[in-house]
């Protein structure tokens, strides 16, 4: 059902973005060289993703600082969800940073193009109570 795309030198997976009010199919951006991930204030509007009463400073490539406001919703890409924080900008397609690749166990084969597995999915239940 999701599957990496690669065009023109940059990579996009198909992934599931949902909010409290809303849920789209998306291809996303993914940006390794971002730890966050972002996605337009627009879309985390129409999705009614959860906000939060704090906004986070950010260095930038360029070295400067900008804050962003902070979001939370669920991602889901190749079978893999996770609700995630993302950060709200006037960018103009989401994009998937390294925080949320770790955190759903992928990563991008820079040979392929795409993004795979970097380790099991499972749920996991402490062997003691």
């Amino acid at each position: 059902m999701y599957k990496s795309v690669q065009g023109l030198g940059h990579i996009y997976v198909e992934s599931l973005l949902r909010g409290v009010t809303g849920e789209e199919t998306a291809k996303v951006f993914v940006d390794t060289g971002s730890t966050f991930s972002m996605i337009p204030m627009k879309l985390g509007e129409a999705l009614g993703v959860q906000k939060a009463p704090w906004k986070e400073k950010v260095s930038l490539a360029d070295g400067s600082l900008k804050e962003f406001d902070v979001a939370f919703m669920y991602l889901e890409v190749l079978g893999r969800g996770t609700v995630a924080k993302v950060l709200l900008s006037e960018v103009d397609e989401p994009a998937l940073g390294v925080e949320t690749l770790e955190t759903l166990g992928l990563k991008v084969d820079p040979v392929t193009g795409t993004v795979e597995p970097s380790r099991g999915w499972k749920a996991r239940a402490p062997s003691r109570i």
